[in-house]
C-alpha cells in the first residue's frame, strides 16, 4: 500500500552505513535508499551514471502502465514477437516459435519476473522509446536513459548506452510504491509484478521470512544490480544497489545480499 512521507519515524541507517563503509576493493558500488514512510534517505555515489542492464525494464513498465491509463494499450492487447525483436540473454521467448503472440499482461510479467529481453523489446516497440523517455520526464526523474532496444551482445560500433543512476531508480520505485507513477490500479499491478521476481540471489537472498522483497535485477559482464522495495514491520525501504565489479558473480551476489540483510535490520 502507498505510504505518506513523514508519517513514520526516521529509521536508523546505521546497519546500512556500516555495510557501505566496507565495500570490497574489487567493486564500485552506488546505492540510494529511501524509507518510504519518513522520506529519509541514505545515498552513496548515487548520481553516477552506470550501464543499466535490465533495471531499466522498470521504466519501460511505467511507460506501459501510463499507456494503459491513457487507453492506448490494454492488458489484453496482443503483442506479436517479430524476428528483429529476438535477442539472446535472459528469458524464454527467444527459444519459442516464430510469430508467437501473447497478451500485453503476459509480456509484462515475462519482462519483469524473469527479465525476458525479447519480451522487453516487444513492449518497447508497443509503447515507443519516446513514451519511455516522456514517462521519466513527466515524473521529474533524472538519470534514467533507454536509448535503444536490448541487443543481447552489442556490436563493436554501438555507442548508444542505456544508463541509470541509483538515485533515479529509487525515485522511480518511490513513485510506483506511492501511486504517483501511474494510476493507483496500475501502480498496484506494477508492484505485484515486481513481487513475482524470480531472480532472488541478491537483495532477498538472506532475508528473514518476516521481511519481503519486490524488485528487479540487472546483469552484464562486470555488472550486478538489484533494485527493489524491502518491507517489514518497520516500514518499506526502496533501494537501488548498482555494482561494477571485477569479482565473480557469486561474490557480487553475496555482497548485495549483505546489503539486503542490513536493510532487513532497519525495517524489522
Amino acid at each position: 500500500m502507498p505510504t505518506d512521507p513523514g508519517s513514520s519515524p526516521t529509521p536508523d541507517w546505521g546497519p546500512l552505513a556500516a555495510r557501505l563503509a566496507s565495500v570490497p576493493p574489487t567493486m564500485q558500488v552506488a546505492v540510494s535508499a529511501r524509507h518510504l514512510g519518513s522520506g529519509s534517505t541514505l545515498d552513496h555515489d548515487s548520481d553516477r551514471a552506470i550501464l543499466s542492464a535490465s533495471t531499466i525494464k522498470t521504466l519501460i513498465l511505467v511507460a506501459v502502465a501510463r499507456a494503459l491509463d491513457a487507453g492506448t494499450l490494454a492488458l489484453d492487447t496482443d503483442i506479436t514477437v517479430r524476428d528483429e525483436m529476438r535477442v539472446g540473454g535472459s528469458g524464454v521467448l527467444n527459444w519459442l516459435h516464430d510469430g508467437i503472440t501473447l497478451p500485453l499482461q503476459d509480456m509484462a510479467w515475462l519482462m519483469i519476473a524473469i527479465s525476458d529481453n525479447t519480451a522487453s523489446n516487444a513492449l518497447i516497440d508497443a509503447v515507443g522509446l519516446d513514451a519511455i523517455a516522456e514517462a521519466a520526464a513527466a515524473l521529474g526523474i533524472e538519470g534514467l536513459h533507454l536509448r535503444r532496444p536490448f541487443m543481447g551482445k552489442l556490436p563493436p560500433d554501438e555507442t548508444r548506452r542505456n544508463e541509470v543512476t541509483a538515485r533515479g531508480l529509487t525515485d522511480l520505485l518511490t513513485a510506483i510504491w506511492n501511486d504517483t507513477a501511474a494510476s493507483p490500479d496500475r501502480c498496484d499491478w506494477m508492484r505485484r509484478l515486481h513481487a513475482d521476481q524470480q531472480h532472488r540471489d541478491r537483495l532477498p537472498r538472506c532475508l528473514p521470512e518476516t521481511v519481503s522483497y519486490a524488485g528487479k535485477t540487472g546483469t552484464l559482464t562486470g555488472i550486478s544490480h538489484d533494485i527493489g522495495v524491502i518491507s517489514g514491520s518497520g516500514g518499506d525501504v526502496a533501494i537501488s544497489v548498482l555494482v561494477e565489479s571485477t569479482a565473480s558473480k557469486y561474490e557480487d551476489d553475496a555482497f548485495i545480499g549483505t546489503i539486503g540483510q542490513a536493510v532487513a535490520e532497519i525495517v524489522s
